[in-house]
């Protein structure tokens, strides 16, 4: 789909997992991932028979790219989380937790987050390693559907 929301279209078979704009020249490449999440390979938005693999290990289906493109993160493969480098296809472990749903900043901050545990604590990392942990929902609290969302409408009120 184009970002003005014509043009539905089968770009390629596999998994969606980024859109990016190249800041140097505007080509917007589409990541994605092989159904059996063998790899990632980026193709052109706007010609999609140019292909490039990116990286040829077994990767989980988050993954998330700095705004330069050079940095991603996600689970290389779950739960290891990790950067991968997008130029030499090399990840690096940056002594990261293992978790789920890693992030990197959209930005080039390079600040990275990892959700660790069962899901009630993130991790963020600066780019020099050092880290700290957030929690989501304090220990021994048991939260209904409907508390949680009265809790989360008196923090933004």
């Amino acid at each position: 789909i184009n970002t003005d929301g014509t043009g539905q279209r089968v770009l390629h078979d596999g998994f969606a997992q980024w859109i990016w704009k190249d800041p140097t020249n505007g080509t917007v490449w589409v990541y994605y991932s092989n159904d059996d999440f063998s790899g990632v390979s980026r193709l052109r938005l706007d010609d999609p028979t140019i292909v490039e693999k990116v990286y040829s290990g077994n990767i989980a289906h988050r993954f998330s790219l700095s705004a330069d493109g050079t940095c991603a993160v996600g689970e290389f493969p779950w739960p290891n989380a990790g950067m991968l480098y997008t130029r030499t296809g090399q990840v690096d472990r940056k002594d990261y937790c293992t978790g789920c749903n890693s992030y990197i900043a959209p930005d080039n901050s390079y600040f990275v987050s990892i959700m660790a545990g069962s899901h009630d604590l993130v991790t963020l990392y600066r780019p020099d390693g050092s880290s700290r942990d957030v929690r989501l929902i304090p220990p021994g609290l048991k939260l209904s559907p409907s508390s949680t969302v009265t809790r989360l409408k008196s923090q933004i009120s």
